[in-house]
């Protein structure tokens, strides 16, 4: 790593003034049709998120040239693995239906094997490969080659090559070659405000023209930069004119860790845990050879030191309606507040293994424990596992639960009436809380 920056992952490629025939053109893409909620499948990226929540894989590559000569060209295959806590092996290839392309690796592909993860906790595995596509030079003027990448015996997106015997022009002609590098450190604290401040230096790119530049975030799950890793990117993807550009042009965006489940800065059920994780991106301009390039980073989670506050919210109860976990009395109870109640109020403080301590607003040397067998709120110490809650998604993942790291069979409730840590049964709705900033 120089100077700071994150790890970028870089593909470019053009036509050569020495380029060779035959010659090749990219006429179609075609996405495997697709009805099984299991998956999502788009051009560049494919994600299985099993629907129990047990494990996740998301799949990505570079998007294969709009032409090639005889040389061929490379494609960069990405896999990330989680299982949460069910172990999944998964890999992503590349191979040709038609014969018409060879590739230099045997296998073609990635894969990653995800072990069972421990209770309450999550495993990840990443790997990537670079393919170098070798068409066949066998096929007359006119025929049609296609090249195939997907997921190992699931779903894929194939993508069909014209044959020709003239060079393939692209209009407008190549002006240049687009560079960009990242500026933006590498470690990323979950749920650590104020979010990371970042930009990709731009270079290369064509003048003088009414061609904007490009940013697309092919694994974005919505408009609010989720990425299923719990990696949000804010204010990345977009498109802007070039007029008053100078080199290199700066393009900022801001980077956040997920620190739970409808926790801040529009999250929703997507938290990153700590180990690697990366983003995908795509630089272009038309009649410029894309960039693609890979934000790695590393996610780190506060351990055993205390500090490092999280999200500041209120926690109500969707069984009893209006109530909220507060300290207003000296102890912890569900009960109906007034807004003005600093003892409603806890921040959610990310802990190492994707854990967080409830931390009193109020009275900031307080946290929620079971230290001593039963719920609490008082002081603690940093090693206090019995501080420290897991983050469940629950009610179609609008609602939470929080269960115990110490006691690993008791959850917050108010089956009783009343706020508690005890084991609970799978329906109860008492065990279920919302998150209001």
């Amino acid at each position: 790593m120089v100077g700071g920056l994150a790890a970028l992952f870089l593909f470019v490629a053009t036509l050569p003034a020495s380029a060779q025939g035959p010659y090749y053109e990219l006429v179609e893409t075609v996405i495997d049709p697709n009805n099984d909620p299991n998956w999502t499948v788009s051009d560049g990226h494919i994600s299985l998120k099993d629907v129990n929540g047990t494990y996740s894989v998301e799949y990505s590559w570079s998007p294969p040239p709009r032409t090639s000569d005889s040389a061929g060209f490379d494609v960069n295959l990405n896999i990330d693995g989680k299982a949460t806590p069910n172990r999944v092996y998964a890999g992503i290839g590349i191979n040709s239906p038609s014969g018409g392309f060879s590739f230099d690796k045997d296998p073609a592909g990635a894969d990653v094997s995800v072990p069972d993860a421990a209770a309450g906790g999550s495993e990840s595995r990443s790997n990537s490969i670079s393919v170098h596509a070798m068409p066949s030079a066998s096929y007359g003027d006119d025929s049609v080659i296609e090249l195939r990448i997907g997921a190992y015996y699931a779903y894929g997106v194939t993508y069909r090559y014209r044959v020709s015997a003239t060079p393939v022009i692209i209009t407008p002609p190549q002006q240049g070659r687009l560079s960009v590098t990242v500026d933006c450190p590498t470690d990323i604290v979950v749920g650590a405000l104020p979010s990371l401040n970042c930009h990709l230096l731009i270079s290369g790119f064509r003048r003088n023209t009414a061609d904007p530049v490009e940013v697309i975030v092919p694994n974005m799950l919505d408009q609010f930069g989720n990425h299923a890793n719990g990696i949000q990117v804010v204010d990345l993807d977009g498109a802007e004119d070039v007029f008053n550009w100078v080199e290199p042009h700066s393009w900022g965006f801001f980077v956040f860790a997920c620190s739970g489940p409808n926790i801040g800065a529009n999250c929703y059920d997507n938290m990153a845990t700590p180990g690697p994780a990366s983003i995908p991106v795509i630089v272009q301009q038309t009649g410029l050879e894309p960039v693609n390039l890979l934000l790695s980073f590393n996610v780190v989670g506060k351990g055993a030191q205390l500090g490092g506050l999280g999200q500041e919210v209120r926690i109500g109860s969707r069984w009893i309606a209006s109530t909220f976990i507060n300290s207003e009395s000296g102890l912890p109870d569900s009960t109906t507040i007034l807004l003005d109640w600093l003892s409603a109020r806890w921040t959610l403080d990310p802990v190492e293994g994707g854990y967080v301590r409830i931390h009193s607003v109020w009275k900031p040397n307080q946290y929620l424990h079971v230290e001593n067998g039963s719920l609490e709120v008082g002081p603690i110490r940093p090693e206090w596992q019995s501080a420290m809650w897991q983050m469940e998604s629950s009610g179609g993942g609008y609602y939470v639960r929080f269960r115990n790291v110490w006691q690993a069979d008791t959850y917050l409730n108010v089956e009783s009436g009343h706020l508690a840590s005890t084991p609970i049964g799978a329906d109860w709705l008492s065990a279920d809380w919302w998150l209001l900033q």
